[in-house]
This record gives structure tokens, C-alpha cells and sequence, in this order.
């Protein structure tokens, strides 16, 4: 007896699909602050880490993504306390990233994105906007291909959030579509199991005379 494989229902897909957080809509704040200093006590290169940053947030709005990235670095390595400069630059590469795709300049957003957002949990280690964004854009990337240890670390990354901010919903959420994600995937490899194992190495054997005529009439009518 072959096990039918069960797909997902479309609704509960589509609405994961259409839930997958894009980062640019969780923009940094633009309230900046630089530990404390008001603007008159800005060294020349800090007062130049905001001028990039403002550059760098416009080029951003208008989908120039490469010149923003730019200003973004340039912003960092000015002032390295400035934690908004990386945090544009994770979400400007985040943007760029297309889950699924194999190309290696996809695969280098990604990566990139992982790298600024940790970077700016090292200096502020409960910085939500970064904990969420790796949530995120290793959810994404655990996908395709298939990545069992991706989708476990960015669930780990949602917990830290529940861990420092538990009245928020969006992790318990999160956690909820990737443990129903590895369910699916594990169900999936088991029916698939189940059935090689019912048809034998040689394949299904074919249906009796009667009962090929009717499946082809179920087909024709669908």
C-alpha cells in the first residue's frame, strides 16, 4: 500500500511566504545616538560617520543598494560605535538576498548579512533589530537547499529574543513555522521511505486492466 504524501495546505504556505520578514521595513531608528555625546561633543570623524549614514539611509530609500553599502562601511569604519552603520548594512545586504537562489553573489549577501548583524551583537549584545535579522535571513537561507542546522540556529536566535523581550509575539511565531517546517520535511522523507519500500526496487507495479480505464476517465473529467 503506497502512503499518499501530504502536501501543505496552501493558506498556512502562502501565509508563511508572505510572512518571511523583510528586514528593510525594520529599519535602524534614525535617533542615533553615540553613547551619550550630544552632536556639539562629536569628534570630526564621528560628525563624517553620520554624514555617511545620512547619505547612506537615502541611497538605501532609493533602491541604490551598492552606493548604500558603501556609505553604510564607510560610516563604520569612522566611527565602529556607530551600531545604526552596521545595522544598515546587514539589512541593505538581508534586502538583496534571494532565498533559494544558488548564484555565489547571493550566497555572499547572505553571509555578509550574518556577519554585520553579528557584528553589531558584539557590541550590543541585546540588540533585537540584529537578533531578529539573523533569525530571519538564516531562516531564509536553510531552505534551499534543505538545512535542518540552519533552521535550528535561527530558532535559536528567536528564543534569545523571548529570552530578553517575552511579551512579544513575532518569535513565538517564528519558532512555530520552523518546527512545523522540520515536521513537514520529516514527514515528507518518512512517506517518501514508506513508499520505495512498498513498490520495491523495480518500481509500482502497474494497475489492473479495470482499474486503469477508470483512472483515466478520473483524469480526463479533472
Amino acid at each position: 500500500m503506497l502512503i499518499p504524501f501530504v502536501c501543505a495546505p496552501a493558506s498556512f504556505l502562502l501565509l508563511t511566504v508572505s510572512a518571511v520578514p523583510v528586514l528593510a521595513t525594520q529599519k535602524p531608528s534614525k535617533d542615533y545616538p553615540f553613547l551619550g555625546q550630544d552632536n556639539g561633543s562629536l569628534s570630526l570623524e564621528q560628525r563624517g560617520a553620520r554624514d555617511a549614514l545620512d547619505q547612506g539611509v537615502a541611497a538605501f530609500n532609493n533602491g541604490q543598494y551598492d552606493e548604500a553599502a558603501r556609505l553604510f562601511e564607510s560610516a563604520k569604519q569612522l566611527d565602529p560605535k556607530l551600531i545604526n552603520a552596521p545595522l544598515y548594512l546587514a539589512t541593505t545586504y538581508a534586502s538583496q538576498y534571494i532565498p533559494g537562489a544558488p548564484s555565489e553573489e547571493n550566497t555572499r549577501l547572505g553571509q555578509s548579512a550574518i556577519e554585520e548583524f553579528k557584528g553589531v551583537l558584539r557590541i550590543e549584545q541585546q540588540n533585537l533589530l540584529a537578533i531578529d535579522g539573523l533569525g530571519s535571513i538564516i531562516f531564509q537561507m536553510s531552505g534551499t537547499p534543505f538545512s535542518k542546522e540552519g533552521f535550528l540556529e535561527s530558532k535559536s536566535w528567536h528564543q534569545k529574543h523571548i529570552a530578553i523581550q517575552p511579551q512579544d509575539p513575532e518569535p513565538y511565531y517564528w519558532i512555530s513555522v520552523i518546527n512545523w517546517t522540520l515536521s513537514f520535511h520529516r514527514n515528507a522523507e518518512l512517506r517518501q521511505s514508506l513508499n520505495l519500500d512498498a513498490m520495491g526496487p523495480e518500481g509500482a507495479e502497474p494497475l489492473p486492466p479495470g482499474l486503469r480505464g477508470i483512472h483515466a476517465r478520473i483524469r480526463a473529467d479533472d
